[in-house]
Order: C-alpha cells, then structure tokens, then sequence
C-alpha cells in the first residue's frame, strides 16, 4: 500500500527543491564569471628612458599581441610585438615614474611599478644675451637646447629663471626651443630652467643699467615735454622729479624718451630720477624748473580719472599740467583765495593745494557720507553739494571739521527727485532736478521748504549744471540741456533767465548756434564773474567755448587734452 503525503507537505518539498535549484544554479554562474586578472612579474631593464624599447613579462595575457595595452600613468605604450606572456614595448611620450599596468581586453592587472629615467636637459644658447637687444619689459629671449619636456613649460610645471626675477613662464616650447619675455626686474646673471626641483644653468643675460645724457630743453615750467636722451631706456619703467612721479611720459627707443611735466615739482635745479625694476637711479643729468608769468587765466578740469591744470600767459601760450592727484573724481571747484581745490566723487569729498599737492580725504568717517557728489561749490569756508545717490542738498567746512549738514532732501515733502547741478549766490541755492526737469531753489543755511520755479517759454528736457551770477542786483541762471539724452543726434543747448522771486522765464541762446561751432555736447558751465563770460566743455570737439553773458562773441577759448570733460573751472 502506498504512503500517501498530506497536499502541503508536497507543497513544502517541491519549494524546497526549487530553492535548491536556484542556489546551485547561481553558483554555476557565479563560477563561470570568474575571470583570470593578468600579471605582471617582470619588466627589463627595470628602468628606462622615453622612446626605450623594454619588455613587460607575466602570464595570462591575451595571445595576441594587440589585444593587450601596457600604460604608463595611463599613457599608452606603442607595441613592438606580443603574445600571452611577454609583451615588447617602447616607454611612451608623457611617461613618468609610476604605476605600470596592462588592459589585457579590459581585463586589468595590477600595478607594477617602474622608473621612467630623464635624459639631462641642456641649454646651448640664448639669443639675444643682452637687454639692450631685448629690453626689460617688452624683449624676448630664445633659449636653444634638448629635453626641454614641452609640456611642462606649457602647464607651467616648468619654468625660467632670469636673476632677481624667478618663474617666468614662456609662451612657445618645443623639446628644443624655448621663448620667454623678459621681465622687468631682470638683472645681470645666469639664466636658467627649473624642471621637477632640478635647476639647469645656461649662459649670462647681461642686463644693461638705464644712464641719460642730456636733457632738452635745459630748463622748463609744468606742463612742458621734456625730452631725454640716454642709454637702455627700455629697462626703465618710471620717472621721478624732486619725489615727484612723473605719470605722463614716452619711451620712444632705447636711447630717447619724452616727459611731461606734472605741476607741484616746485622750482629750482633737480636730478631726473629713473625707475629700473624697483630701484631708483638718480642721474647726473638734472633739469632746471621755472616757475610760470604772465599766466591770465588758468582752467582746472577732469576727464573723471586725470585732473588737468592748463594755465594761458599773456602771449596766449598754454601750458597743460596733469595734477599729482591719485584719485578718480566727478566734480571740483577752486577756491583761489584759500589756494585749494576741492574735489567731489563717489561718496568722497577731498581737498589739495591749487598745484595738486597736500591732498586729503575730508569726512572719511561721517555717518551721513558725502554721498555721490555731482555739482560742488565752495563759498565763505562752506561746501555745498549735490548727493545724487540721496537726492539730497549738503554742506560742510571747506577744511573737514564738524559734521556733515543735511539742507535739503532729508524730506519727502522737498521733492527732490533727481539733483545733479548746483550754484550757489549771495543766500541762495539753485539746483536741477533730472527727473522732474525742474529748477529748485533755496537758503544756504537750509532753512524754510524748497522751491519749484515755474517755466514759461522753453523749458528744460534734462537740466544738468547750473550756475548763476549778480549782475544789478539780479540774480541771472544759465543751465546745461542735455537734449541729446532725451533726443537722440540733437544738439545740447543753454538755457537763461533771469530770476524774480520764485518765478523764471527761460529761453533758448540761440545766438550759440547749437551743432555749428556753439553747442554740440556739454555736460557743464561755468560764469567767469569778472569778464562775465559763459563758457562750457563741447566734448565734440575736445574744446573749451566762450561766449558773452547774451551768446554772441563764441570763441574757443582752449584745446583741451582729453576727448570727455567731465568738469571744469576756470579761474
């Protein structure tokens, strides 16, 4: 009689034998997966050069020879010829000492490790050996050789060496050739090349001190070009006069340069010192400086980074100074009693003396800021300014004491919306309003709420500067347009009127016959008081125009030296 099992007892079996099954299945496969890694054990000779034939020995390599890849810091050497135990190979281009493994079909050993041996690199000649012939600075030098190892110079894990100027990188490599600018603090000595903390020594790079002959003419004011000869003046990267830098000059060759004079050098007989790398030399050669005569009239102005003295003699000679100030700056004004000149940037206010010397920072640490000074004026020991970044009407002593004065702005209710320009007669103060093309007006000492004046006739599009001037007892304004920034090829214009209480009257000058000789492009004016002259910047014509209180008699009055005027004051 047969054995009769329950259902779920036959149930319980049969999952057990398949579990069974899978688990001797997957063992199968995982053995079959099992692959045989090949190996290194030997590679001859155990260190080589670049492009040296070695052979790699070991087992289980594929049978041919190019199925199999032997790499060097993973660079891959070229096969000569193979099978599965021994491989015949030339050390690759870029090898370094390292790691050496073979990808037999992408079956990877481990790794094996082998010298990569360096030839010694050699430097035969540099070309040229002097600076005369390859002046600091701006010279280049060929540096002629082997093993140069290209691309380490390129990637700049290698580089030259010139005496007192170390890790010059050249901008051309071959395994031969080398080429590298010559820096300016080069000096006399080996040149050499620094490959893996190893220093290879070539020949002698004569650096030739800067020396000057002559100077011409012997004696000279500010603003004069001065012309030097001499010797290796391309080794020289700067001028000074009596402690003085000299900003403004040329190097035209290696034995000839021009200087202009900067004002504030002072006067009387003084050395012209050279800057070589960082070493002052101070030649024998000296220049005479000469105060300037005769001067009639001086005009102070700024490009927003340079700021310029020009000064016209009686016989009409212009001399242009640039002024010894090292700052960026939007506005100034001349205060000729005091001998200063103030200036406005941003969220600056700084004074010098009228030559540019003695400059200082004013009210660094005032909580309130000058802010962004656009239009400046000082009178009676005040400064009074325009913060455009605010909207705001401020002053503050002329020599920084005290605190900053807020006049106008501080309120809603003054609406100022977009100042710019400011001018400032007898108590009052008129300023422009950019967004509400307005005119304000109000007292120096802040008191009472700013007004609006009312237009008639031509009103302005975008007011600028401004300034005003007493004449009978009338207070009469002139304000820069600038049409051509809300009509795009339209010539800027100047307006006028005079003033009677809070009512004014503007009306175009055209006798200044706008785009034809006149006005063209100008940010700013000003009223010489005692000629009673308006004269403006034309930026189109990098000149200063003049003309009546009425417009008529338009001449131009100087040439400027820089092609934007950012401001000007004449005195």
């Amino acid at each position: 009689m047969k054995k009769s099992y329950p259902f779920f007892l036959q149930i319980h079996y049969l999952i057990i034998l398949f579990l069974v099954s899978v688990t001797l299945f997957s063992t199968s496969c995982k053995k079959e997966k099992e692959v045989t890694l090949p190996v290194i054990t030997a590679i001859s000779p155990d260190s080589a050069y670049i492009g040296d034939t070695v052979v790699v020995s070991g087992k289980f390599f594929e049978a041919y020879g190019e199925d199999n890849f032997v790499l060097f810091n993973g660079k891959a050497a070229k096969l000569i010829d193979g099978n599965e135990s021994q491989m015949r190979i030339i050390v690759p281009y870029g090898a370094e000492t390292g790691p050496v493994v073979i990808d037999a079909n992408h079956r990877i050993s481990a790794e094996f490790l082998f010298k990569v041996r360096r030839r010694g690199t050699v430097i035969t000649s540099i070309s040229p050996t002097n600076s005369e012939e390859a002046p600091l600075g701006s010279g280049v030098v060929e540096i002629k050789g082997k093993n140069f190892r290209t691309n380490d110079f390129l990637e700049g894990k290698a580089y030259v060496n010139f005496t007192n100027s170390e890790r010059n990188s050249v901008f051309y490599a071959t395994d031969t050739l080398l080429m590298v600018s010559v820096p300016q603090a080069a000096r006399t000595g080996q040149l050499s090349l620094v490959q893996e903390g190893l220093t290879f020594t070539g020949p002698v790079f004569t650096v030739k001190e800067p020396s000057l002959i002559s100077v011409s003419p012997a004696e000279a004011t500010e603003g004069i070009t001065i012309t030097l000869q001499g010797n290796a003046l391309f080794s020289v990267n700067g001028f000074s006069i009596n402690g003085q830098a000299i900003n403004n000059y040329s190097i035209l060759s290696n034995t000839e340069a021009q200087l202009t004079l900067p004002a504030g050098l002072g006067t009387g007989d003084f050395p012209i010192v050279m800057i070589f790398g960082d070493t002052p030399i101070t030649s024998e050669t000296e220049i005479i400086l000469k105060p300037l005569t005769n001067i009639i009239s001086t005009i102070y102005y700024t490009d927003g980074n340079s700021t310029y003295r020009r000064s016209i003699d009686g016989g009409g000679n212009e001399y242009n100074a640039l002024l010894p100030i090292s700052t960026s700056n939007r506005c100034m004004t001349v205060d000729r009693s005091a001998g200063k000149i103030y200036y406005g940037g941003f969220n600056a206010l700084a004074s010098a003396n009228l030559d540019g010397t003695d400059f200082k920072v004013l009210f660094q640490t005032d909580p309130r800021g000058p802010g962004i000074v656009t239009d400046l004026e000082a009178i009676n020991g005040k400064l009074y300014w325009t913060d455009s970044n605010n909207n705001q009407i401020k002053s503050a002593n002329v020599d920084g004491s005290g605190t900053i004065q807020v006049l106008y702005g501080d309120s809603p209710s003054d609406q100022i919306t977009g100042v710019f320009g400011i001018a400032v007669v007898g108590t009052d103060i008129f300023w422009t309003d950019q967004n509400s093309q307005k005119i304000g007006k109000g007292s120096i000492d802040g008191s009472g709420t700013p007004s609006f004046m009312t237009v008639s006739g031509t009103a302005p599009l975008f007011p600028l500067d401004i300034d005003a001037i007493a004449i009978s007892g009338t207070i009469r304004i002139y304000i820069v347009d600038q049409v051509s920034n809300i009509n795009w090829g339209e010539p800027d214009r100047i307006l006028w009127s005079n003033v009677n209480g809070t009512s004014v009257s503007l009306s175009s000058l055209n006798t200044l016959s706008p785009g034809a000789g006149g006005i063209s492009s100008t940010q700013f004016l000003t009223i010489e008081p005692t000629k009673q002259k308006v004269q403006w910047a034309d930026n189109s014509g990098y000149s200063l125009m003049e003309s009546n209180l009425d417009g008529g008699g338009i001449i131009t009055k100087s040439t400027l030296s820089t092609s934007y005027v950012n401001f000007f004051i004449v005195e």
